[in-house]
């Protein structure tokens, strides 16, 4: 996965007409912007990761105990990676907190959930995130329900928002 992500054609076709009836198309950064500072982005975006932890220790306590260890290896060897994107985005004038970290906690997420997919399957961020970014988008947003601490892993109607 990481060797691949090398290669996926960073934000190239941001802002092409996309025909997806799973999607709301967004035309500009500062579209983009705006569903993906949102709290129902966030509140996604942390029970997902907060979901995988909980099964994953459930399932393979010793495995879970290597999280934060393996995070850490993969945080080293994708950093020519995230150099790439924050230069993007410096060019492109975005805010680290907006753009770069929020990259980079979804492509650390791709990452995590691939090395656990022996133990639970890919939830949200390989399945429904990875095409996205592999095909030169950026998924920004989230039209769905809030999930809470009791959120369990089923996801209700949503829409993704995608630049």
């Amino acid at each position: 996965m990481l060797r691949a992500m090398e290669d996926w054609p960073w934000f190239e076709h941001i802002g092409e007409p996309i025909k997806d009836p799973r999607v709301i198309a967004v035309a500009s950064w500062d579209e983009a912007i705006e569903p993906h500072r949102s709290y129902v982005w966030e509140c996604l975006r942390l029970q997902v990761k907060n979901r995988i932890s909980i099964v994953l220790n459930e399932r393979d306590w010793h495995r879970a105990q290597r999280w934060n260890p393996m995070t850490d290896e993969v945080k080293q060897v994708m950093m020519p990676l995230f150099d790439r994107i924050r230069e993007l985005g410096s060019r492109l004038s975005l805010s680290e907190n907006v753009f770069y970290h929020q990259v980079r906690w979804d492509l650390l997420g791709i990452c995590m959930e691939t090395e656990y997919a022996d133990i639970f399957p890919p939830l949200f961020n390989v399945p429904v995130l990875a095409p996205w970014y592999q095909a030169g988008h950026f998924p920004c947003g989230w039209d769905g329900p809030v999930l809470d601490t009791r959120w369990n892993g089923e996801f209700q109607h949503y829409h993704l928002y995608i630049f």
